[in-house]
């Protein structure tokens, strides 16, 4: 976190509780992560219900904290632009209806044009998760917070694995087995995201949204 980094020390002497308790959380809620990933990779040198049971907890705790960093990074750009957003109005996407409050995406376009272009070209939200990290994080997230059920499923032998779209809970087609390739193929886990390589994946995702965008913060506030 090169960038951020530079920031830091750029904003260290700025009197603003808000903003330097946002900037921290950026980089703890990675590390965060980053330690849940760890802990990940460990259960795979044990078998059974109970390292499948960690891997469910784990996986969520990794989702939930890559999020929160992307959150907090909005709270950030709030308090440097001064923005004078409301905590409810702060948030790292595009307001669905934004009539009668403020965006704070759309507002970053009249501040820093840069770093509003670059989000815009990263988080990118869509009808489907196929294809998009952001997307696919999002409605990981979406399903841990507000729906009951869990995340993973476990192929018997071959591992752990996210759904293609957590938003399908219940499948039209039914499993059958693909005679050619030799192996049972199960709807909406058709892309196989293996949960340690995925979610690693989304880090990485994550982790470099938010150093460029601290790039952008520091050209533009040279």
């Amino acid at each position: 976190m090169e960038n951020w980094e530079k920031v830091t020390s750029k904003i260290a002497g700025i009197d603003n509780q808000i903003l330097q308790t946002g900037n921290t959380t950026v980089k703890a809620k990675l590390h965060y992560a980053l330690m849940h990933w760890d802990i990940l990779a460990q259960t795979y040198q044990k078998e059974g219900f109970a390292s499948y049971l960690i891997q469910r907890a784990i996986t969520e705790n990794i989702i939930l904290n890559l999020v929160s960093a992307l959150e907090a990074f909005a709270y950030v750009i709030n308090q440097l632009y001064d923005f004078q957003l409301e905590p409810r109005q702060v948030a790292i996407d595009h307001l669905r209806n934004n009539k009668n409050r403020k965006c704070l995406r759309c507002e970053l376009k009249k501040e820093n044009g840069q770093l509003a272009n670059y989000l815009d070209s990263q988080l990118i939200k869509a009808d489907s998760p196929l294809g998009n990290w952001y997307e696919s994080l999002v409605r990981y997230r979406h399903q841990i917070v507000h729906r009951t059920l869990f995340l993973l499923n476990h192929y018997v032998g071959e591992g752990t694995f996210l759904p293609d779209d957590p938003y399908i809970l219940k499948p039209q087609e039914k499993m059958y087995f693909d005679r050619e390739k030799e192996e049972p193929v199960i709807p909406n886990y058709t892309e196989k995201r293996e949960v340690k390589k995925y979610t690693l994946y989304l880090f990485e995702n994550v982790l470099s949204v938010l150093d460029t965008s601290y790039r952008y913060i520091h050209i533009n506030s040279t």
